[in-house]
């Protein structure tokens, strides 16, 4: 049995294939059947009339701070991308030189009225930084 069935959609892959109508097995949080599915499924979706499709990568974001509050980064969510890539712009949190801290604090605080609670935490070395990060994402 699988866990869920998105039925009756239009799937879009990422190919650069024209979209198909097709329905999505979904078991244990991976995608195992895609087609006219006939199993049973604990729960279902009608996405008649809609796209079905992987989440979006945004490579470029400026969620650097952002994301030790707002661990889910939900501004992006709402748009269908499920994975960001902070820090690639040079303005980066971690890792982080313990000289450059108070610089980079006041610069984050000017430019996106970060509030430096989260930031100071933040720069306490790239271990503890990823640590912050996951512990962020869990209470979103």
């Amino acid at each position: 049995m699988l866990d869920l069935i998105i039925r009756n959609g239009t799937v879009v892959d990422g190919s650069g294939s024209p979209g198909f109508a097709a329905d999505v097995g979904i078991a244990d949080g991976k995608i195992v059947e895609l087609g006219a599915i006939e199993q049973p499924a604990q729960n279902s979706i009608d996405a008649r009339g809609l796209i079905v499709s992987p989440g979006f990568i945004d490579p470029h974001t400026h969620f650097d701070a952002q994301l030790l509050w707002d661990g889910r980064a939900k501004p992006s969510m709402e748009h269908g991308v499920t994975t960001v890539v902070p820090g690639n712009c040079s303005l980066s949190l971690a890792p982080l030189k313990e000289a450059h801290r108070n610089r980079l604090v006041g610069m984050f605080n000017r430019l996106k009225k970060c509030r430096s609670k989260h930031l100071k935490r933040a720069l306490n070395g790239i271990g503890k930084h990823l640590k912050n990060l996951s512990n962020a994402s869990s209470l979103s």
